[in-house]
């Protein structure tokens, strides 16, 4: 089993790279629920803007799920947080301007950062007024049990906070 925990590097054992084991898990357990939900799943660089003065290159996003339905169209967008989720209750400030920036570039009002943690706890979604004139952007913090995995639903237990939100999203409702 996999524990994350707080503290002083007290469990027993560790994983390298255990950011990316994460996220490709996220990753796979989001293939299954968008296929619950007639959807697919893809991961891409997102290049944007154009180098208008200086020298450069383009900007560059790179959400870690973009969920799309039949026609190519972007539905929802989540990223893999392999931290622990902020004791204030929101999203660290440089994980909101990454979602809001991949929600605009890909055209998508819906948007969720998935962490890990060791129980259930319920989703929270803020709503973020544009004042540029387009849509509102609705940005969710979901929370996933890895260990769900060993119950009897297995993979469907772990899925099932995102599934909800995507099931909610999509009707776009937003909260």
């Amino acid at each position: 089993g996999l524990a994350h925990e707080n503290g002083k590097l007290e469990l027993p054992g560790f994983l390298w790279r255990s950011n990316t084991v994460y996220e490709e898990f996220v990753y796979s357990v989001c293939q299954q629920v968008a296929a619950d939900h007639g959807l697919t799943v893809s991961k891409a660089n997102y290049p944007f803007g154009e180098v208008v003065s200086g020298v450069g290159t383009r900007l560059l996003t790179i959400p870690d799920v973009v969920f799309r339905d039949r026609f190519g169209v972007t539905k929802a967008v989540a990223d893999a947080k392999y931290k622990e989720y902020s004791s204030s209750g929101r999203p660290v400030p440089s994980d909101t301007y990454q979602m809001i920036t991949g929600g605009h570039v890909l055209g998508c009002s819906h948007l969720s950062l998935i962490y890990p943690f060791g129980g259930h706890r319920q989703r929270t979604t803020w709503k973020l007024e544009s004042k540029l004139g387009g849509d509102d952007i609705f940005l969710s913090a979901l929370h996933i049990n890895p260990m769900d995995i060993l119950s009897d639903q297995g993979r469907k237990a772990v899925g099932e906070p995102i599934s909800k939100w995507l099931a909610y999203s999509c009707q776009d409702k937003g909260r």
